[in-house]
């Protein structure tokens, strides 16, 4: 049938069914983005600009993996020979699930603070209970590319960063 030949009642009812479907594409476009904003509200700020140096590119076939560190928590302190151990403990902690952990510092482009984490294979569940384990308040998670930052000590959910290959540079 034509567009010439269709019912008008037919095309009224085709109309508001369109006009239905497009009302509830910007409700659930609307949710989406106020749960967005209200999950990236529940992180500090700085998780959001926090960029990484690697010297080999990051990845492992494609498959999802998380970046991860054993240094103070914001508003802590501790002494370089109990960040160096921390790191040597994560590192054997990484490792004893079956993988190659990958050094990568990540830094704040505002404020030069930079810190040493480890990027490992591991799932998402498993890697927030090694967190955890080393006081962290959250760690990083890629998904299909996607950088997210998941909570370690509470039950906020985890927030879309963005895409992870505009925050690395490989060096070397």
């Amino acid at each position: 049938m034509t567009r010439d030949a269709m019912d008008p009642e037919e095309g009224l009812a085709n109309a508001l069914a369109m006009n239905a479907q497009l009302g509830e594409y910007r409700r659930n476009a609307i949710t989406a983005g106020r749960y967005r904003r209200r999950v990236s509200e529940a992180y500090p700020p700085e998780y959001f600009e926090t960029r990484f140096r690697v010297e080999h590119p990051l990845g492992w076939g494609g498959n999802d993996f998380v970046i991860i560190s054993a240094c103070a928590t914001t508003g802590t302190q501790r002494d370089a020979v109990r960040e160096a151990t921390d790191d040597a403990r994560l590192h054997a902690e990484l490792t004893a699930f079956g993988c190659s952990p990958q050094r990568v510092t990540a830094y704040s482009p505002r404020t030069g603070h930079a810190e040493s984490r480890w990027a490992a294979p591991i799932g998402e569940i498993e890697a927030v209970r090694v967190g955890a384990r080393f006081a962290q308040d959250a760690i990083y998670v890629v998904r299909r590319g996607t950088l997210w930052v998941a909570a370690c000590r509470d039950e906020r959910a985890p927030a879309p960063v963005g895409p992870l290959a505009e925050r690395v540079e490989v060096e070397g």
